[in-house]
């Protein structure tokens, strides 16, 4: 249970960041891909942190992880969340992409 509260619950941080900070609620389908999009970041960033950082990322996750491994995982991953939906809200406001 704790390998799914921290691979899958920073992601919904990042959801409801993003939602604040545009001042709207999304599409369900919009909510999906910025989960989807936002859980692949997280994770993603929580990888190369272990690997380059820690050094620990060879250890597994396994199929359930002691709650100090959790503890520091989610250490890792709320933040990056928070920083994920930051960069999203910037991209969404700042860039404009159009099709010729």
């Amino acid at each position: 249970m704790l390998v799914f509260t921290a691979l899958f619950f920073p992601a919904i941080i990042t959801v409801c960041i993003y939602e604040h900070l545009m001042k709207t609620r999304l599409s369900v389908k919009s909510t999906v891909y910025l989960y989807v999009a936002g859980n692949i970041a997280v994770n993603c960033i929580c990888a190369v942190v272990k690997k380059y950082l820690f050094k620990t990322a060879d250890m597994s996750l396994g199929w359930d992880m002691t709650p100090s491994a959790a503890l520091n995982y989610m250490i890792i991953a709320v933040p990056s969340a928070i920083l994920i939906a930051f960069f999203a809200v910037l991209l969404k406001k700042n860039v404009k992409v159009t099709k010729e």
